[in-house]
């Protein structure tokens, strides 16, 4: 509770700094919203100021300002993602973590339900055709690699496993992944600005308006298709997932055509997903609430990538 309520303060101090008047940031209610790599919270006064604020976490600094410029360009474009309210801050010596001020939108969440995958496979497809209008030499972007992410990856996982079967079974198929995309990039598309996290909990739906898309922080230089395999992956949660990331996919085609070499790499990016998604838990183990609810996320993870490996991309020992 202490850290929740230092936060709160660290933010209430930011607004006043950088935002608002003392009178103002005083009547500033701050309430946080997640908390993760980075601690989110919803600051309102009731009447004017209804914003969204991204405290950034340790080392997450740089990927709150290239969120911030990818949403500036974006919001001059409409309504695809957040709009910042102001340039994100950097932090004062006297206050820890860059600071990313955006305008709350009256939204709801997409749910796990065929039509909302579908708007969200639509409104993917559509971000990408907005993202080839930003000047990518405007935000410094890094670059994605699919084989440097898959060894940075699985050591990182295997170390947190430490030794055992579950290690040996995670580098075996880090090795197929790997092998699989070598003999298959002839057919990725083109590296370009990618979200890098599109998946439900990242998207908003306005009553009778376009989806709107959040937390860019991810966000990179490198095949679309890792987008795409995102949003199939989100589905792998639910009993029935076919008809969620069908009817995405269907949605993002209808907008996009992939053709039929680059469909055939989905499933490999799907299993590139996972393993990075579990890097992720991995790198920050205890960060999320999930850890300490699933002590055994990363073990059950590798089973997910096995059965991704051998359901979706051949795996057959």
């Amino acid at each position: 509770m202490a850290g929740v309520t230092d936060a709160r303060a660290v933010v209430a101090g930011r607004l006043r700094q950088c935002y608002l008047d003392d009178a103002g940031a005083q009547a500033i209610e701050v309430t946080q919203v997640r908390s993760g790599r980075n601690q989110v919270f919803r600051c309102t006064d009731g009447r004017d100021v209804d914003w969204i604020v991204k405290l950034a976490g340790t080392g997450q600094g740089e990927g709150l300002a290239r969120e911030s410029l990818l949403l500036t360009q974006l919001a001059a474009q409409g309504s695809l993602a957040a709009r910042p309210v102001a340039p994100v801050r950097e932090a004062p010596d006297s206050c820890a973590g860059a600071m990313l001020v955006l305008a709350r939108i009256d939204a709801r969440p997409a749910r796990d339900c065929a039509a909302d995958y579908a708007s969200l496979g639509a409104a993917a497809a559509r971000l990408h055709g907005a993202l080839d209008h930003v000047a990518i030499d405007c935000v410094e972007m890094p670059l994605f690699e699919p084989a440097a992410v898959v060894s940075s990856a699985v050591a990182d996982i295997g170390r947190a496993l430490g030794p055992g079967p579950q290690r040996a079974a995670l580098e075996r198929l880090g090795d197929f992944i790997d092998a699989g995309l070598a003999g298959m990039r002839v057919h990725w598309d083109a590296p370009r600005i990618c979200h890098g996290d599109l998946h439900p909990h990242n998207v908003l739906l306005p009553p009778g308006r376009d989806p709107v898309w959040i937390d860019f922080e991810d966000a990179f230089i490198g095949p679309r298709l890792y987008d795409v395999a995102t949003v199939v992956w989100s589905s792998f949660n639910q009993t029935y997932a076919a008809p969620l990331w069908q009817a995405a996919l269907g949605a993002y085609t209808g907008v996009t055509p992939l053709s039929a070499g680059v469909l055939n790499c989905l499933g490999l990016f799907v299993a590139l997903r996972q393993v990075w998604w579990l890097s992720l838990h991995a790198r920050h183990w205890g960060a999320y609430p999930m850890h300490a609810a699933h002590p055994q996320l990363l073990d059950d993870g590798v089973d997910l990538l096995d059965a991704i490996c051998r359901d979706a991309c051949g795996l057959t020992s």
